[in-house]
């Protein structure tokens, strides 16, 4: 790689971020009471915004279509886990409403792999720690359940 054309990136970048971030938050001032807008209007104009994005991204993707695929379902992803925190129960509707799809099957498929890694990271005695609490939690469970079944069939 050519450290000169590397060191420029380096330069360059961060500057012209910077820009695009402050007129995106310039952006967000329209939606101030002071303007009138309507729906179509809003749409449009981040339809533009998302759509100079990603033909920007792509041109950074590579060359393969496996490469482009990628790096959009990237972009989708970080959406989504942003999503996630921001607004959870938006995050829930889209899940449920399009469930089924590449994208939500990958997103549930992350957070198992997520939980399981934090499962199987234990150390054995904590592992045991946590089985032995959880096969009490089950006994209790059983004797509750045993119990109102009694009650309910009127055995004692």
């Amino acid at each position: 790689m050519d450290i000169d054309r590397r060191d420029r990136f380096l330069r360059v970048s961060p500057k012209r971020k910077a820009k695009v971030l402050d007129a995106i938050e310039s952006l967000q001032a329209l939606s101030k009471s002071h303007y009138q807008y309507d729906k179509d209007e809003i749409t449009e104009l981040f339809n533009e915004i998302q759509l100079a994005l990603d033909s920007t991204r792509l041109k950074f993707a590579g060359t393969s279509v496996e490469d482009r695929f990628h790096s959009l379902l990237d972009r989708d992803i970080k959406q989504m886990e942003q999503l996630k925190k921001l607004d959870p129960e938006l995050f829930s509707q889209i899940l449920n409403k399009f469930n089924g799809t590449y994208l939500s099957q990958y997103l549930k498929n992350k957070e198992e792999k997520e939980m399981n890694k934090d499962f199987m990271s234990l150390d054995l005695e904590t592992f045991h720690e946590r089985m032995d609490k959880l096969e009490d939690y089950i006994k209790f469970q059983q004797g509750t359940l045993t119990m109102w079944h009694k009650s309910e069939t009127g055995k004692k």
